[in-house]
């Protein structure tokens, strides 16, 4: 059974019987990390868009935002890789007593996904200091930017991670 990771504390890293769940359910796992791959293109491209727009380009503003969203994208995306490449030598039988490999890419994905949710957010609280300023309509979503930036910081801390427990045990073999 593979286990969808929604909070941080949940994360146990892989074993023997973790891999031979992943092997049992390696398509499911492995579109989590193709989703996971192709969900960076979009602070990417997020990132590509800001550095084009004329505040950035002419020096109105600092470009720092865009490059982090860019490198946000860049760790979402290496983090789905690793998924993938964990799904690809699981062992349906278990017989594999050697894990090191998979350890050092998972251990990859844990700490890359970290960093690129923790650029995101602060890709947002630098944008939203320069939000507020402009008024309009960027004001009104300047407070939104700050929460949600300042809580994608506590990815770092297990307790404050908060998902109801149906949540982050949810089954990919159908059982809530």
């Amino acid at each position: 059974m593979v286990y969808a990771r929604v909070a941080s504390d949940k994360d146990p890293g892989p074993s023997i019987e973790s891999l031979r769940g992943v092997a049992q359910n390696r398509g499911t796992y492995g579109l989590f990390g193709a989703t996971r791959l192709a969900s960076g293109l979009t602070p990417l491209l997020a990132g590509w868009f800001l550095l084009r727009t004329w505040i950035i380009r002419d020096r109105w503003t600092t470009p720092w935002a865009p490059y982090l969203f860019i490198a946000s994208g860049v760790c979402t995306a290496v983090s789905g890789a690793c998924v993938i490449l964990i799904a690809l030598p699981a062992d349906p039988t278990g017989a594999a007593t050697d894990i090191s490999g998979i350890v050092a890419v998972d251990n990859l994905r844990w700490i890359i996904g970290k960093v690129g949710f923790t650029a995101a957010g602060l890709a947002l609280l630098v944008a939203a200091w320069f939000q507020w300023p402009v008024g309009g309509t960027l004001r009104k979503v300047s407070p939104a930017s700050v929460i949600l930036g300042l809580a994608m910081q506590l990815i770092w801390v297990d307790a404050a991670t908060v998902a109801p427990p149906s949540w982050v045990a949810c089954s990919f073999s159908g059982s809530w």
